[in-house]
């Protein structure tokens, strides 16, 4: 009887995997995701589970019934049917704490605002205090949120295809996924989620905030091609940024002296403030026309450098709204992607054979399916660049400001140059984006509040900002620089194009850029990896040595390494292999 009851258990395990393609054995070692509800009591209900086989588990309460089903690797399905009317749906939800550290100082919160954030999870350790409650797509690059210590971490992320809408939150050792859906009785909805656990040594490069991001990479990857870029946006070094509305006068001759003398190394130009008059400081109205202040004088230069074989545009955004009576219009809707697909046509008649889209990939703008659509179609041009970045809009991003970070600084996201995730509460950390999105094209520089650290002009120091006052930049620049030519720094370490307005007298731009030629960098495809592999134990904080890791095309490994202080007698390992660090501010070794 006992041999027969282990066949038929044995062929079972077979069906399953045919069928379903799970491993039972796998399902049966992990614990189901908790299911937790809001009614329109604003009470909470959880889910308890009745085992319907090795992958399903079964629950009815008052108010909901449903299934999770295990679909292999780290996936799960809900589904779920309101009893009553329901306002809220946490799938995975977490009722308890999950710690991936002996203690709560050593472990971190990973969020994916900006380029990423990071906060102390002793700085977070309040029972369902969440921290940054914001929305996926647009508001978040990604469906995720990551809990991580030296040694392991846990990573909820969503699955859902086509994506949906949905808020990851954090805090006190807790991770969840939060949909605000209003579901009526009897209706049915259904959501998939991704629980990875990991356990890594980051002292030898095996991060494991890391390899919980490659697993979400890998199933990004099986749902959407990397995006394919226009040939051109890989030529040159990055763009020269022109803020119309600083000049007042506007005089066409600087502008195009300024194109002359550096078009060999920024062959592409972007135009914010075409909108507004010169010398208004508006860099972003909501304006479709240029302002009369410009013609003939810019469209014309605009189609010079265009019929010389270079690359320009204007500045355009989405409606994003300005007053209660001029609200947000959504993508989604006709109103919303005809105002945009508007604009963008107008910078085309302007002479733009190239297109800037403001906020679209820091903000929500509707249906993520539909807002995907407009790349997919063509209405958003293939030769565009969005602000920031989203996992499913295909576009090359600007995501100068992942440094410094966003709003007025009260939410504690300060970032800075040297400023780690490890030393401080709270910090932007744009490494996290960053190693999610390795093979995309970015360009960070001088645009938003990175103009903090761009060059040696001290910009944290102006008085006149309410921002820079309380992020205590002063005594931090003072504390753990130097805080000059940081922004140039990450976009070198990080393998971005370069957003520049000012490109004169800039020995440490000057550097990345020899360096990069010399190396052949761009015909390369470097794919970003951080520090995947990386021995950096042996370099000591204070010697402000920073190195990351690139794959190139041809499959060699090159490293980028900033060296400000000129810090000699460094190295670092690799696969094995000491690896001198060279004592130049700026060097590419391979």
């Amino acid at each position: 009887m006992r041999e027969r009851s282990s066949w038929l258990f044995t062929v079972l395990c077979l069906v399953l995997i045919a069928v379903f393609g799970v491993d039972r054995s796998n399902a049966q070692s992990r614990p189901v995701p908790e299911v937790g509800v809001v009614a329109d009591d604003n009470k909470s209900y959880f889910a308890s589970y009745t085992e319907v086989d090795p992958l399903r588990h079964s629950f009815e309460n008052s108010v909901m019934k449903g299934m999770v089903t295990f679909l292999g690797g780290d996936r799960w399905k809900l589904d779920l049917r309101a009893k009553r009317p329901l306002q809220r749906i946490y799938f995975p939800a977490q009722s308890k704490r999950s710690p991936v550290a002996p203690r709560v100082s050593d472990e971190i919160f990973y969020y994916p605002r900006v380029l990423g954030l990071a906060e102390k999870a002793s700085a977070r350790d309040k029972d369902w205090d969440w921290g940054l409650k914001l929305i996926y797509p647009g508001q978040l690059f990604a469906p995720l949120v990551v809990l991580a210590s030296s040694s392991e971490a846990r990573m909820v992320a969503a699955t859902n295809w086509p994506p949906k809408k949905v808020k990851p939150l954090y805090g006190a050792e807790r991770l969840t996924l939060l949909y605000e859906e209003d579901v009526p009785v009897n209706a049915s909805v259904s959501y998939e989620a991704m629980v990875v656990d990991v356990k890594g040594n980051s002292a030898s490069g095996d991060v494991p905030w890391q390899l919980a991001l490659d697993r979400y990479r890998a199933w990004l990857d099986s749902h959407m091609p990397v995006p394919n870029y226009p040939d051109w946006m890989w030529e040159g070094q990055g763009f020269l940024d022109i803020f119309l509305a600083l000049q007042s006068p506007f005089d066409i001759r600087p502008i195009r002296s300024l194109y002359q003398n550096y078009k060999h190394l920024y062959p592409w130009v972007l135009f914010w403030g075409q909108m507004t008059a010169p010398g208004s400081k508006i860099c972003c109205a909501l304006n479709e026309e240029m302002h009369p202040d410009y013609l003939p004088a810019l469209p014309d230069f605009v189609r010079e450098v265009v019929a010389g074989g270079g690359h320009a545009g204007y500045y355009s955004a989405p409606y994003y709204g300005t007053d209660s009576g001029h609200p947000r219009r959504n993508l989604e809707t006709r109103e919303g992607s005809d105002w945009l697909l508007t604009w963008i046509g107008k910078n085309k008649s302007y002479g733009a054979n190239s297109y800037y889209v403001d906020t679209l990939g820091w903000s929500y703008y509707g249906e993520p399916a539909k807002v995907m659509n407009l790349f997919g179609s063509g209405l958003i041009p293939k030769d565009s660049l969005i602000e920031g970045v989203t996992d499913i809009y295909p576009a090359a991003s600007l995501v100068a400001g992942s440094l410094a970070g966003s709003g007025d600084g009260r939410d504690g996201f300060c970032g800075a140059p040297y400023k780690t995730p490890e030393t401080f509460d709270r910090t932007t950390f744009p490494r996290f984006g960053r190693y999610l999105f390795g093979d995309r094209l970015f360009y960070g520089g001088i645009a938003n509040q990175d103009s903090t650290f761009w060059g040696n002009v001290r910009y944290w120091k102006r008085k006149d900002s309410k921002r820079l006052q309380v992020c205590g930049y002063v005594s931090y620049c003072e504390d753990n620089g130097p805080c000059e030519y940081g922004t140039e720094r990450l976009a070198f370490l990080l393998g971005e194009k370069l957003d520049v307005r000012t490109p004169k007298d800039n020995e440490i731009l000057d550097a990345i850029i020899q360096e990069r030629i010399r190396a052949n960098w761009w015909a390369r495809r470097p794919v970003y990896l951080d520090t995947k592999g990386l021995e950096l134990t042996s370099i000591p904080r204070d010697s402000k040595v920073e190195i990351t890791r690139f794959r190139a095309k041809d499959g060699s490994t090159l490293f980028a390494i900033s060296n400000p202080k000129l810090v000699a007698g460094l190295s670092f390992r690799f696969k094995g292999t000491s690896i001198a660090v060279p004592v130049k501010k700026i060097a590419i070794v391979e």
